[in-house]
């Protein structure tokens, strides 16, 4: 709470905008770590092909850059 002792009489607005702040920041970081301690899983059965109707083979792991809700 420095950020309100440094304020000269914050109004209402202004303390929830600070704190909807850091609660944002602090909900990508708990996504980041949450997400980061997962294990990658491949498909537990190979996905058919929509043409053909044959199991597809797995190819890897693709690179993703990923946007969530929360950033």
């Amino acid at each position: 709470m420095d950020w309100a002792q440094a304020a000269d009489k914050p109004t209402l607005t202004a303390i929830e905008d600070a704190v909807l702040r850091r609660r944002e920041r602090f909900g990508q970081r708990l996504a980041e770590v949450a997400i980061a301690d997962q294990d990658a899983q491949q498909p537990v059965t190979a996905a058919a092909c929509p043409s053909c109707g044959q199991p597809m083979r797995y190819k890897g792991q693709k690179g993703l850059e990923a946007e969530s809700r929360v950033g």
